[in-house]
């Protein structure tokens, strides 16, 4: 599929994600660790103008919902996922 054929926002999306140092597999290792849990889907959301990853994850009998907002690329001393609160 090309980037053209998408809408809007999703094209937006992954061009934004394109300026991340580090991927949705690595964002689901930090959630499924901040979560206590295993991940059950995620993706990428813009909020507030920046781009943030969401991951569900399954703990116990629970759902959580953990928003990560990802390093980006060429930002000095951050290679590391801040959780975002809601």
């Amino acid at each position: 599929m090309s980037l053209s054929e998408l809408e809007d926002e999703d094209r937006s999306n992954l061009i934004a994600l394109r300026s991340v140092k580090q991927g949705l597999s690595d964002a689901v290792r930090v959630a499924e660790k901040a979560g206590s849990g295993k991940a059950l889907g995620g993706g990428l959301v813009q909020q507030d103008g920046r781009l943030n990853f969401v991951i569900v994850v399954t703990s116990g009998d629970s759902l959580k919902e953990v928003m990560l907002e990802p390093p980006k690329a060429g930002r000095r001393g951050s290679d590391k996922y801040r959780l975002s609160q809601p």
